[in-house]
């Protein structure tokens, strides 16, 4: 017998192609942060940001993900880091600089990931992260969200 957050997640491996569906998951699990990594969510939140790279709003979700499960968890920042998220999140605020909250809530993820862990600001100096955060603050001075990561 699987919990709500196990369906959930499940749902999202099984129909990666329903943008819609997606986005709504993915903003659901935002409120369950702990089941999500329990459920090993993880993975599902990254393949999410590798399929949906046309999609800015399920790209800025998905970052907010990223940055709340990262944020107070070594080992999730340690699994983000390994796992191909500065890549993908890199990506993400390249092909879309003109979204602000993709940007604000992709620098914010970056952020949470560096925090305290030497590995993982490698990974993000080497997929460009500092530049990628100057250029959008740059380009959205007037967004409080985005100045202040």
């Amino acid at each position: 017998r699987h919990g709500g957050m196990e369906c959930l997640l499940h749902a999202l491996a099984l129909h990666p192609s329903h943008a819609e569906m997606v986005e709504q998951g993915l903003a659901t699990c935002g409120v369950y942060q702990a089941a999500i990594v329990d459920a090993n969510g993880i993975q599902v939140v990254l393949r999410t940001l590798n399929a949906h790279l046309p999609l800015p709003a399920v790209q800025a979700i998905a970052c907010a993900l990223v940055q709340g499960l990262a944020c107070d968890s070594v080992a999730n920042r340690t699994q983000f880091g390994a796992s191909g998220a500065v890549e993908l999140i890199a990506k993400a605020l390249k092909k879309y600089p003109e979204v602000e909250n993709l940007q604000a809530f992709g620098c914010a993820a970056l952020q949470s990931i560096a925090c305290d862990h030497e590995k993982n600001i490698e990974e993000i100096t080497k997929w460009q992260g500092p530049g990628l955060a100057q250029s959008a603050m740059l380009a959205h001075t007037a967004s409080p969200k985005v100045q202040e990561f």
